[in-house]
């Protein structure tokens, strides 16, 4: 799953995506990484826009970016010891914002929101086709 949520978005503007323009990923390295370096690779100028609003971000507030750091490390702590609940959570958090994205769609056919679900759409049709 390849998309930019607002989640995504934020982690990578607080200095959560602190692998950008390296090399390939280290071998323990989770899936979700091995992606955002394969990402920075395809999209490297797109890649450092986004760490440059996340350096300017950071530099106008540290302190919160530390916050985020430290909450992702314990989120990260958290799933490694029961990797079920979190995929479990995520899962429920994609429904939501399937539901959202529907509701948009409905009220405005035109949307980004409809082009977003086709997305998915096509990612999930991607994933489904790869052995």
């Amino acid at each position: 799953m390849n998309l930019m949520t607002r989640g995504t978005a934020l982690l990578l503007l607080c200095g959560l995506g602190t692998a950008f323009a390296q090399a390939p990923a280290p071998a323990d390295a989770p899936p979700r990484a091995d992606k955002r370096i394969e990402w920075c690779q395809q999209n490297p100028e797109r890649c450092a826009e986004l760490k440059a609003r996340r350096d300017a971000k950071c530099a106008e507030n540290p302190q919160k970016c530390e916050e985020m750091k430290q909450r992702a490390e314990a989120r990260r702590d958290e799933c490694a010891a029961d990797p079920e609940k979190c995929k479990a959570e995520r899962q429920e958090k994609m429904r939501q914002h399937r539901e959202r994205l529907e509701e948009a769609c409905m009220d405005n056919p035109d949307g980004k929101a409809c082009a977003r679900l086709q997305k998915l759409d096509r990612l999930k049709d991607a994933a489904a086709a790869k052995p």
